[in-house]
């Protein structure tokens, strides 16, 4: 049981932290950040690998007021958050599983 609980942790520490590094990105971009900060270079050099799979998926967007909208990112922000909720979900079926098997096993030693 300790050891999914700590993988819960860590699969929501992961997750939690590319949701962040994603929508800072969604924003800087959408703000029209300067690249060269060295802040917003960190998150678009943290952020490329994640958004390589969803590249070229969807234009990126420019509004009437000239911010820029990434509808790539979204989707990558949204492909991640749905494999966050999964991952979550099988960690926690594996846990209730070996719960039962364990609590089957100790009724029969008693």
């Amino acid at each position: 049981m300790f050891i999914y609980r700590s993988l819960g942790l860590i699969t929501n520490l992961i997750f939690n932290f590319i949701g962040l590094v994603l929508m800072l990105r969604i924003g800087f971009v959408f703000f029209g950040a300067n690249e060269t900060a060295p802040f917003v270079a960190w998150v678009y050099t943290t952020s490329e690998p994640l958004l390589r799979p969803f590249q070229n998926m969807f234009p990126t967007e420019k509004t009437t007021d000239g911010f820029v909208v990434e509808i790539s990112s979204l989707f990558a922000l949204l492909a991640y958050m749905f494999l966050a909720f999964f991952a979550q979900e099988i960690l926690e079926n594996f846990s209730e599983l070996l719960g039962r098997k364990s609590k089957k096993e100790s009724v029969k030693n008693e």
